[in-house]
This record gives structure tokens, C-alpha cells and sequence, in this order.
């Protein structure tokens, strides 16, 4: 696990904030520690944070992963590829593999199916399944 306040290899400060109350996502973040993919970023529960400063809407953070570092910030696909990227050498190949146009596309494309599908992957639970908004009631013919 990476300390507190800890940089990555740019030396800019950096957070993967992820959905804790989701079995997948919290085994697949340790996965990526275990792996010292995330070795230079550190790793927070967005539901450990003061809903007051969250970086982005609540809705998001239930659908994705986020990446804060300096100020900028990156969901999805595009936050694993800048996490990893900082990690052990075939984790930061990986990263900016992820980076590349047509494999950031393919990634995108990936990480949404995986994601709206993630309450049906090993590990998950009922917590997993991500919010769907209402469909709008049909109007009455009169």
C-alpha cells in the first residue's frame, strides 16, 4: 500500500479514488497494489472522504474510478492508463500503451462494459450494481 501524500514518478501528487462499497472494484484495486501497478499513487475510498470536497459529482464516482493528481482529473479508462503509468516498468509501458489513440478507444469501450457489468464479476456484490437512471413515465393519450 502507498503512504499517505505520496507523488508519483513526476513527483506530482496523486489519488485513485474508488467505490469501496463495490467487491469488485475494492479487489481490483488491491490487485493493482498487489502488483505494484499503483506503487507511486495512492489509493482512497471516495466514501472516506468529506462529501463536501469530493473533485466530482457523487454519480460519478459511483460509475468510475477517478484520478486527482495536481488538479487534474481523469475517470475511467484514462485514469487506470495515468495510474499505472507510474508503477513498476511494465505497468508504466502499459500505461502509456492505454494512451495511445486507437487503444485509448478500444480502453474507453472496455472499461464501460466492464463497469456497468461489474455487479456480475468475480467478487462482486449487490453494492456493485451501478445506479440506473429512472426511465421517464410514458405520457397518457387522452
Amino acid at each position: 500500500m502507498t503512504a499517505p501524500g505520496q507523488n508519483d514518478r513526476s513527483g506530482r501528487h496523486a489519488e485513485l479514488l474508488y467505490d469501496n462499497d463495490c467487491g469488485f472494484c475494492t479487489r481490483s484495486v488491491q490487485w493493482l497494489r498487489d502488483h505494484n501497478a499503483l506503487s507511486h499513487t495512492r489509493t482512497v475510498a471516495w466514501q472516506s472522504l468529506d462529501p463536501r470536497r469530493l473533485p466530482v459529482a457523487r454519480q460519478r464516482l459511483e460509475r468510475e474510478i477517478i484520478l486527482v493528481s495536481d488538479g487534474d482529473i481523469h475517470g475511467g479508462a484514462t485514469a487506470l492508463a495515468h495510474a499505472v503509468s507510474s508503477g513498476s516498468l511494465p505497468w508504466r509501458l502499459t500505461g502509456h500503451a492505454l494512451r495511445l489513440p486507437v487503444i485509448r478507444t478500444l480502453a474507453a469501450y472496455v472499461y464501460r462494459n466492464v463497469a456497468v457489468n461489474r455487479h456480475r464479476m468475480p467478487g462482486a456484490t449487490a453494492a456493485c450494481e451501478i445506479p440506473t437512471r429512472a426511465a421517464p413515465s410514458p405520457k397518457s393519450r387522452t
